[in-house]
């Protein structure tokens, strides 16, 4: 296993799998793959700076200490007009739905 910085484009057909996003289902696969097809040469390419050997992300306990430094992307946000609102009408309005059609059932079949 390596990590670069750099890697030449002339490089990508030296693969046979190409796994892009190293979180917890591209980590996996790429395991897999290297666990069944020893002989298989695996990339996974993860966006941002190493984190490797870097026991500021090992150390769980302080998670919040990583956020606003070179690991955190700080993605934006929008808010959103509605927010959970249209979530919780189709919720309760399929749950008051089925509370109907199950007393109507039980009503006309007793």
């Amino acid at each position: 296993m390596a990590t670069t910085n750099d890697f030449p484009a002339s490089d990508i057909n030296s693969y046979d799998y190409i796994i892009v996003g190293g979180g917890t289902a591209g980590c996996v696969i790429a395991s897999r793959l290297a666990q069944y097809l020893p002989n298989k040469r695996i990339l996974v390419i993860e966006g941002g700076p190493s984190d490797f050997n870097d026991d500021r992300v090992l150390n769980l306990r302080e998670w919040l200490n990583l956020l606003g430094g070179e690991l955190d992307y700080d993605y934006p946000t929008t808010e959103q007009p509605m927010g959970m609102l249209h979530a919780l009408f189709f919720f309760f309005f399929f749950y008051f739905f089925f509370c109907v059609c199950v007393c109507v059932c039980v009503c006309v079949c007793v």
